[in-house]
């Protein structure tokens, strides 16, 4: 329960002003044709936590050499962190987005290409230490991932013998040869066996497991036929409830021996039993608001937001974001967020050990105590963590 927020609007019916159950404001600005271009965020004091801006249309004099923006592109956002600016090409795709970091004194820029028909082409990383080529088959599937320098490949689907008739993925391979190979029912096509190996004169199996699954699609055995297929390892004999919700399943311990793992529910959803968690037990207060696993309190703000639970201290900045987590040993981490949610800096307190800190360029591009961690996608999918 998030407790009850207040809202402002203006006559164009543009929240203005949003006010939380614990008196935390966010104050917005728009300009004259309804686009957001100050957003402000106050702590129960009043005092300004932060203050984003948005800037349109045009890039400043200095940026206009290396930065393309139309009317009605967003050119920057700033921060507290700094901010980010953007450039377009002339379909309007994101062509370099540079990261403004206060806490480095620098700018972390990263350049993006494409086809004719908007397809992803070509990424280069911030510092300029990868490049990343992506290219598709004639279905315009994409098939490889590789580094545009050397041209080593990070991810390989060959679309003529990787995809099934259904269009569902049959194999793809990794920078380093190793394979994931699945198999699917004929009947329900829903996934059979999952299987992972490296080829060569003599294969390297790393992962081999088979799915069943009940009249209804739910899993009820997922079989690890890799690690001694003969002792039936595994999970096995899954049982859910009328409203499929799990109710226990069956792994073999460290000596062989099968045991349960259960769980239940009571008459409105919560659950009132974990083995995962050691055979917790869960209360709630209210039909719905947890207060306790295990014996352990659960606390709440006015917000809703879990102040205290399992020995952590949480805290939130005026958004609602988790700002600080302290364990009860007093080491502690500490966050910052960018105008889009996105975390941008992480520092790790570890008492007398000292502290280390993380900053984040989006999803690609990370600074961990000065090394710098490159991530690898394809699509959705994370296939390569590089750290150089």
């Amino acid at each position: 329960d998030s407790g009850r927020s207040f809202f402002t609007y203006d006559a164009l019916g543009n929240i203005i002003e949003q006010r939380d159950a614990k008196g935390q404001r966010i104050v917005l600005q728009y300009d004259e044709v309804n686009r957001l271009t100050h957003n402000q965020s106050y702590a129960v004091d009043g005092s300004e936590e932060d203050h984003l801006q948005y800037f349109y249309d045009e890039a400043a004099p200095e940026d206009r050499a290396q930065f393309s923006v139309r009317q009605g592109e967003l050119y920057q956002v700033t921060d507290t962190f700094g901010g980010m600016k953007f450039s377009y090409d002339e379909n309007g795709n994101l062509k370099k987005q540079a990261r403004l970091m206060a806490g480095l004194n620098g700018t972390f820029e990263t350049e993006f290409k494409y086809y004719d028909d908007g397809r992803l082409s070509f990424i280069h990383y911030p510092k300029g230490q990868l490049e990343l080529e992506y290219l598709y088959d004639s279905s315009g599937k994409l098939n490889r991932v590789r580094e545009a320098r050397s041209l080593a490949n990070y991810y390989i689907i060959n679309s003529e013998r990787d995809y099934n008739e259904l269009g569902q993925l049959t194999r793809e391979t990794y920078g380093d040869s190793t394979e994931d190979r699945y198999q699917y029912y004929d009947r329900s096509h829903r996934l059979q066996k999952l299987q992972t190996i490296k080829p060569g004169d003599e294969e390297t199996e790393y992962r081999n497991l088979a799915f069943g699954y009940d009249a209804v699609r739910n899993i009820k055995v997922i079989s690890d036929e890799h690690n001694t297929p003969s002792l039936n390892t595994g999970i096995s004999n899954i049982q859910y409830d009328d409203l499929h919700r799990l109710r226990s399943y069956e792994t073999a311990n460290d000596w062989e021996q099968r045991q349960s793992t259960h769980f239940s529910y009571d008459t409105i959803g919560n659950m009132l039993r974990n083995d995962e968690s050691f055979g917790a037990t869960y209360q709630y207060e209210d039909a719905h608001k947890l207060t306790s696993v295990g014996g352990a309190p659960i606390q709440y703000d006015a917000n809703g937001n879990i102040t205290l639970g399992r020995g952590r201290v949480y805290q939130y900045n005026a958004r609602n974001r988790m700002s600080q987590v302290t364990l009860e040993n007093g080491w502690s981490s500490q966050y910052v967020y960018d105008a889009s949610g996105q975390r941008v800096f992480k520092r790790v307190n570890k008492g007398d050990a000292g502290s280390e800190d993380t900053y984040y360029v989006g999803s690609l591009f990370e600074i961990r105590n000065k090394l710098l961690v490159h991530n690898v996608y394809a699509g959705n999918k994370l296939i390569a963590v590089l750290a150089r």
